[in-house]
């Protein structure tokens, strides 16, 4: 009797979706990442290929998993308003909690910006951000990546248009 050849048990979509996420950050249905440790790895990796890559198709940007775990430092804001980072009454109610849920939230970042915004705290920009949200414009601004990139000396050949 003949006998079939099993088939690998390697999911072949693993890597696949692990490239997207390193890519755009974005968890698709299954995300084989299951922790920031082998989400560091994957990173370390794949990093010099993914960057190359992705500088080719958009030069003077850098992809999610660079932003995450290579950046420096965070983008500077450029309207003249200050960094939520730097609020002295933003980071004391921070720091005064005992949530590591809230502490990693309040000083995570997405491509280099603040994710949270903690009001009534930085009440100034809390005003600002509901001025301009409801006009329609950005509430905050922060300097371009390629500006971010040219101010570090990060730029690579690749990205010179």
């Amino acid at each position: 009797m003949p006998r079939f050849a099993r088939k690998s048990r390697r999911r072949t979509g693993d890597d696949a979706t692990k490239v997207q996420r390193l890519l755009t950050g974005y968890y698709m249905e299954h995300c084989p990442f299951g922790d920031a440790d082998s989400m560091r790895a994957g990173w370390i990796e794949r990093r010099d290929v993914l960057v190359r890559q992705w500088v080719r198709d958009r030069p003077g940007s850098r992809p999610w998993g660079w932003w995450h775990h290579d950046a420096p430092e965070p983008r500077q804001r450029i309207d003249g308003k200050p960094h939520p980072f730097d609020c002295k009454e933003r980071t004391l109610h921070i720091a005064e909690s005992d949530r590591k849920d809230f502490w990693e939230k309040a000083y995570a970042l997405a491509w280099g910006m603040p994710t949270s915004f903690i009001p009534p705290f930085d009440e100034d920009l809390y005003r600002d951000f509901m001025r301009n949200i409801l006009s329609g414009r950005d509430s905050e601004i922060f300097e371009p990546e390629w500006n971010y990139l040219a101010r570090l000396n990060l730029l690579l050949p690749e990205d010179s248009p």
